[in-house]
């Protein structure tokens, strides 16, 4: 069977001469998605590695998008909407008993048309506080879709029925002189409210966000519409057959990503041409990496790509990152970094010893959400790589542990830093003087949220987790904190480290991405000389961070991608 990254390098151009337009592309991203998803997955060479596998999105759930999304194509119109003081409810899955309740101030909000969204920049024209709190429709009703509402992108090319709102007159204060600039406001704005306003709400767009029953309303818009968050799934060591492998080689060809570039030269020029030449180059998000690809990485949060290219330094690692993302993210330690041990490190990881699982730059307010590591050299004993779900760790503690010690773990920050401040004066100091400090808590109450919750589709579940124990500064918290946080924390350590770990010895032209905001990674030690390098050898990797932003940028295009061929 054909992998889907062979069928994608295959719509790829080749050189520079052979370049198809963008639509051309497109047509061909589209038609590939469409046999990969034919096929229900895709398998990779082994590699003496697991094979790709199912997804579940892929598995099970098409059928059930599918069903949950017949009203909005349907023939027959839903029921009657029902007005009930200040909300309407309406039946949107062809069920009356189980309404779906939506306030009159947030559909007056959310009207999507043009005079309330811009039909191109697709940005609001007015802000949430200009709606009265006791704004009524005159009149609601459903009628036949005409299609012509601005949020095409939030709707289902099939819609067949559209809520009908109509609202009595009122001026939107942000488009005024109201807004606080006296005499700058849009007189016509105001004007154009001298007559009632109409909504016109797609059905799938009702569904789609639908506050009260989000699970189903997700699953029946995005039968027809790309969803905009990754559903996370839970993984331990039994799990760990579900971590995606792929071969660099069925990925689309680097030359064809950058051709516009100019023709690559793999023998010539620096090891660091290409990845210089790219740092400030988008890689295109139809080509760059398959939607299946992405699609395991915002489930699982890790991915281990085999037979990566050794001979050209950064360029390979930078360039695989860029297609997870639009932009390396640049840190104190550049757009790439080396990860060997030295003497007088400045950092753990930086030697030779057992290196604990944790997570990095947690001093940041904002830590990296990807991080690539490639191994360069593995020539030393030791040195296998751990990786463990804290997402699926965290559940399992919350559910087996008093709430005391998980509401000490989800309240209480812990200070994380990196402290070389001192290294601007120190002589013959080993690294730049950095001094960076944040504080987190283990764990956001969000990533609870899953458990039970109908809420639990959103990202945040499975990102918003905090643990790096070799960068804790000194606690800082009120008396009544300090003694149950350590309770909290004696027992989150034990229940971690009573979890299997995955554990794996990568070799030479291994890579692995894992999510850095949800899984912890370590090591364990290896044998090291007197000069601080491997006895016998070297253990190298370079390392590479995208921000989690980025990626669900792109992830959102590729799925946007496959909605479309879905339609087809």
């Amino acid at each position: 069977m054909f992998s889907a990254p062979r069928l994608l390098a295959a719509a790829a151009p080749a050189t520079r001469a052979t370049v198809r337009p963008r639509t051309a592309l497109v047509k061909a991203a589209l038609a590939t998605t469409t046999r990969h998803f034919a096929h229900h997955a895709a398998m990779t060479r082994s590699s003496g590695a697991t094979a790709a596998v199912v997804l579940p999105s892929t598995r099970f759930s098409v059928q059930l998008r599918r069903t949950l999304a017949t009203a909005a194509t349907s023939s027959t119109p839903p029921s009657a909407p029902i007005v009930h003081g200040n909300r309407v409810d309406l039946a949107l899955y062809g069920d009356d008993k189980t309404p779906s309740q939506f306030h009159h101030v947030w559909l007056r909000d959310h009207c999507p048309c043009a005079r309330c969204v811009h039909p191109s920049t697709r940005q609001k024209l007015h802000a949430s506080g200009d709606i009265p709190l006791e704004i009524a429709p005159k009149a609601v009703r459903w009628e036949r879709a005409t299609g012509t509402t601005a949020v095409a992108m939030d709707a289902a090319a099939r819609d067949e029925w559209e809520l009908v709102v109509e609202w009595p007159v009122f001026a939107l204060a942000s488009q005024t002189a109201a807004a606080g600039n006296v005499g700058v406001g849009d007189a016509s704005a105001a004007a154009a409210e001298a007559a009632n306003h109409v909504s016109r709400y797609p059905l799938s767009y009702l569904q789609r966000w639908d506050y009260t029953h989000p699970a189903r309303g997700r699953a029946a818009a995005d039968g027809d519409r790309a969803p905009t968050q990754p559903r996370p799934v839970a993984w331990s060591k039994d799990g760990h057959k579900d971590i995606l492998h792929v071969d660099y080689r069925d990925l689309p060809p680097l030359e064809s990503l950058i051709d516009p570039l100019g023709p690559l030269q793999a023998a010539a020029g620096s090891a660091d041409t290409v990845a210089e030449r790219t740092r400030a180059t988008a890689l295109s998000a139809v080509e760059a990496m398959p939607a299946h690809v992405l699609d395991a990485f915002a489930t699982h949060g890790l991915v281990f790509f085999h037979n990566v290219p050794l001979d050209r330094g950064n360029d390979y690692v930078e360039t695989l990152a860029k297609r997870f993302g639009y932009a390396i993210r640049h840190t104190f330690y550049g757009p790439s970094w080396d990860v060997k041990s030295v003497a007088h490190s400045a950092n753990v990881a930086y030697t030779a010893q057992f290196l604990g699982l944790h997570m990095d730059l947690m001093y940041f307010e904002a830590p990296p959400g990807l991080q690539f590591l490639h191994m360069l050299q593995s020539s030393t004993r030791g040195g296998a790589s751990l990786f463990l779900d804290m997402w699926h760790a965290w559940q399992t503690f919350a559910q087996s542990h008093p709430q005391e010690l998980v509401d000490a773990l989800a309240n209480v920050p812990v200070s994380y830093h990196y402290a070389h401040a001192h290294h601007a004066t120190a002589k013959n100091a080993t690294s730049t003087p950095h001094h960076l400090h944040f504080r987190h808590p283990l764990a956001s109450r969000r990533t609870l949220s899953a458990t039970g919750s109908s809420h639990g589709s959103d990202d945040a579940v499975a990102r918003d987790m905090y643990y790096a124990p070799p960068f804790q500064a000194p606690l800082e918290a009120s008396p009544d904190q300090v003694e149950v946080w350590y309770r909290a924390m004696s027992a989150w350590e034990g229940h971690m480290r009573a979890q299997p770990m995955f554990t794996i010895q990568m070799k030479p032209g291994d890579c692995v991405l894992f999510h850095n905001r949800r899984v912890l990674h370590g090591r364990t030690a290896f044998e090291v000389g007197k000069d601080g390098q491997g006895a016998g050898g070297q253990r190298h990797l370079r390392g590479v961070y995208v921000d989690w932003d980025d990626f669900k940028d792109r992830w959102r295009v590729a799925n946007w991608i496959k909605s479309q061929a879905a339609r087809k």
